[in-house]
């Protein structure tokens, strides 16, 4: 059957807007990343959704996307996944152009976070252990294995720097120590199989982490507060409407709520979406809804240009350990960074907090004098700018674990407030 020929360029620029098909558009500081695992390929999409709610095609995939995070130094997005034949670890520039980092045909990367080396930590689906990429040197290496765990998410906990994942072989929540003898623990047995990817993220207010997955096989899915300790557990925040099949949730740090993907891959009778979720009242808000007759499977979220504070190397005793600040969208604006041997309960300003506490090293930091330098000044054209911490050639420091929070300032207020980077000295 032949297509009649369209009579003008409007009438393509109609047919266009009206199919859907469009080049990726340039995501911008803040908007959120979502992977879409929905199709049988040759490409896939990761769709960007800006504060206003407006969908877009943020880049053309490859592979089938699953995990997705801001990159280790802020500039780009790393997202995972597989085109059935190989497995991917990926990253995306603002402008949609895909660099591949990592393929092979055993690493099955299901989740994505960056620790306070710089290095990122990858949990395995497939080959059953975590990983660490190090971006100094491109090089990626086994960590800690374990045969008979295969990871489906997983996120930093902040007052030890373990990586808390969950066990999709076992159905429980394991705790990975990656500090001295790396080693597993079990905090929680009594899960039910999880159907997607399981988000795990840090609350910085509280300590413990927010979790958001969907249970097999009647597809119920939660928002839990997982309180850590040696008697962890799981409490409930949110169950069932309007939620589908969540999958991995993302912290946002302008406003400290979560975004969730939503997938109804098993529950036919609602839609696909992405919420924001504020872990402290229980509030839900969508983002965006999309439409019943879409096949998108919202599977994994994210939030650009969201790790305003990045480390550049490994802080060990008698080394400069190097920080950047970046915040793309804040050419020029005015920084400052802070250290303490705390990060709760922070210090409240204006509605929001800075996860730090008053203490000595943190007044010592503000001086931005002696060891610290570059701890304030103004971000470059970029929205960049870099800081160093010269670590005295003390043994006695290393295992010592401090956290360090950048802030902006535009106008004489307060503007980004980074979330807390969890550091321990080697």
């Amino acid at each position: 059957m032949q297509h009649p020929r369209p009579r003008s360029i409007l009438t393509v620029l109609v047919l266009v807007c009206l199919l859907g098909a469009s080049a990726p558009t340039q995501y911008s500081h803040g908007d959120v990343l979502v992977t879409d695992y929905a199709g049988a390929g040759p490409t896939w999409t990761l769709w960007g959704i800006t504060r206003f709610g407006r969908l877009y095609t943020a880049a053309t995939l490859p592979f089938r996307p699953w995990a997705v995070a801001p990159g280790p130094d802020n500039r780009d997005i790393w997202v995972t996944g597989d085109d059935q034949t190989n497995y991917y670890l990926s990253r995306v520039a603002r402008n949609g152009a895909v660099t591949h980092i990592h393929v092979d045909r055993w690493n099955f990367f299901s989740s994505i976070d960056v620790d306070g080396s710089g290095d990122v930590l990858l949990g395995n689906l497939v080959a059953k252990e975590i990983l660490k990429y190090n971006t100094t040197y491109n090089h990626l290496s086994t960590i800690l294995a374990g045969s008979r765990y295969g990871f489906n998410g997983g996120g930093l906990d902040l007052a030890t720097g373990d990586l808390v994942v969950m066990n999709a072989s076992h159905h429980n929540i394991l705790r990975a120590q990656l500090q001295g003898k790396p080693a597993y623990s079990t905090l929680n047995v009594t899960l039910s199989r999880a159907i997607n990817l399981a988000g795990i993220h840090a609350d910085p207010a509280t300590g413990d982490l927010i979790g958001s997955w969907a249970i097999y096989p009647s597809a119920q899915s939660t928002v839990y507060r997982i309180v850590l300790g040696p008697q962890a557990s799981l409490v409930p925040l949110r169950t069932g409407a309007p939620f589908a099949e969540l999958g991995a949730l993302d912290r946002d740090p302008f406003d400290g709520q979560y975004v969730i993907p939503s997938c109804r891959l098993h529950s036919p009778n609602q839609v696909s979406s992405v919420f924001r979720f504020d872990a402290r009242t229980g509030a839900i808000t969508t983002m965006y809804a999309f439409p019943p007759s879409a096949t998108a499977q919202p599977l994994a979220s994210t939030v650009a240009s969201s790790r305003h504070l990045c480390a550049m190397n490994e802080p060990r005793y008698g080394t400069t350990w190097k920080l950047l600040v970046s915040s793309p969208a804040e050419s020029g604006a005015l920084y400052v960074i802070g250290l303490s041997f705390g990060f709760r309960p922070g210090i409240p300003v204006g509605g929001r907090a800075i996860h730090l506490v008053p203490d000595a090293l943190f007044w010592m930091s503000l001086q931005n004098t002696g060891i610290f330098s570059g701890f304030l000044g103004h971000l470059d054209i970029q929205g960049e700018a870099t800081a160093t911490l010269a670590i005295p050639a003390l043994w006695q420091l290393s295992g010592v674990r401090f956290y360090a929070v950048a802030v902006t300032l535009r106008n004489q207020q307060i503007s980004v407030i980074s979330e807390p980077l969890g550091v321990q000295i080697r």
